[in-house]
């Protein structure tokens, strides 16, 4: 019984042998079988950048639309009565879809006069920044706009390092300064323009741009400094979560400020 014993154990350790040392010549070794699935994009993935190719055309319609209707000679020539409207008829679209298809679920609390008068600056802010980048369309093509427009990343790390909400490092410096430059050689170029009237047309236009970029970084800055420190539980905290229903308080004021500046 005990040789038995003996006999089985060593048969299996010979067979741990074996199969540590690898086959023998000759003899092939079966590995098991790895199935690879194929790569198939995410339904995420596929919605978001659908949603960011959607956000940029209808960005580029509207800046070409707005350009044609508001420069010297366009069919509606009033840009601040242009951004009332449309900031009215977006408020009314927003609140209707917000309170039909995107309804909240608990429903928002009610405002408290602290939170009303923080979204109303926010959207005074929202008046000026839009009123001011479509007024200078009537000084500046949409390629220039544009370009020089893309050195609004510094006006955004440069106030969010002022408001103390995020870091500046070496590599956020770099890349800045390197939009900043190439908005800047845009602003070279259409400085070449031999005609005293058109220079100071565009100097007007990249001073309404300008301060349209600055507008725009103190307001993200804002709402990024409101949506972080929200008390849970309160109307803002739920509005941090869905932006539609945000923007039903503060177009409309943004809709008003605008409405007295084109009355002026």
């Amino acid at each position: 019984m005990e040789s038995h014993r003996t006999t089985h154990t060593v048969i299996g350790a010979l067979h741990r042998a074996e199969e540590a040392a690898g086959p023998v010549c000759g003899e092939a070794r079966h590995e098991p079988e790895v199935s690879v699935k194929p790569w198939a994009p995410n339904l995420a993935t596929l919605k978001l950048s659908m949603l960011a190719l959607s956000w940029w055309v209808a960005a580029i319609l509207v800046t070409v639309e707005i350009r044609t209707l508001v420069h010297t000679g366009g069919v509606f020539p009033h840009t601040f009565a242009l951004t009332s409207m449309t900031n009215g008829c977006t408020a009314i679209l927003a609140c209707a879809i917000g309170n039909t298809v995107m309804r909240l679920d608990p429903p928002m609390p009610a405002l408290h006069w602290d939170e009303v008068a923080k979204l109303f600056a926010v959207g005074c802010i929202q008046g000026v920044e839009i009123g001011c980048n479509n007024k200078c369309l009537e000084y500046l093509s949409v390629s220039a706009r544009t370009m020089v427009g893309s050195t609004s990343v510094l006006f955004m790390m440069l106030t969010a390092r002022l408001w103390g909400l995020e870091a500046l490092g070496l590599a956020r410096l770099a890349a800045a300064t390197l939009i900043t430059v190439g908005g800047a050689l845009q602003g070279v170029d259409m400085s070449s323009h031999p005609q005293d009237a058109e220079a100071s047309r565009t100097l007007s236009g990249l001073m309404l741009l300008a301060f349209a970029m600055f507008a725009s970084s103190q307001r993200w800055a804002l709402l990024q400094h409101l949506t972080q420190h929200c008390l849970p539980g309160s109307a803002l905290h739920a509005m941090s979560k869905s932006k539609l229903h945000m923007v039903q308080f503060t177009l409309p004021c943004t809709s008003i400020v605008f409405e007295e500046a084109a009355a002026i």
